[in-house]
């Protein structure tokens, strides 16, 4: 199976201040399936629609462990499980530290 994003950049993010949950959306199709990239802390999932794409990504421990350790686990476990080198190792890390990211994390 040949994971690939649903779009090349996400539409929308979420961060839950309470939960320092951090969601990246890429589609508005519907979640077939959710895989656990990182059962540890912190923890990593993917959601993924019927065309085995990824539509969305959950960070728990957003703001816990920053944008540096989120685009590294993410690249590390995308490759250990699909085998698959995304693109460009910076591109979530870049997204992360937006004015909009960087405001919800301060909160």
């Amino acid at each position: 199976m040949k994971l690939i994003f649903a779009n090349e950049s996400p539409i929308e993010y979420r961060y839950d201040d309470e939960a320092d949950v951090l969601y990246i959306k890429f589609a508005q199709d519907e979640v077939i399936r959710t895989i656990e990239l990182l059962k540890e802390w912190p923890l990593l999932l993917v959601d993924i629609n019927a065309q085995d794409q990824i539509i969305g990504i959950e960070y728990v421990g957003a703001k816990q462990f920053g944008a540096d350790t989120f685009t590294k686990l993410l690249h590390e476990r995308v490759r250990r499980e699909f085998g698959i080198e995304l693109a460009s190792p910076d591109s979530f890390g870049s997204y992360l530290r937006t004015p909009e990211a960087e405001m919800a994390f301060s909160k």
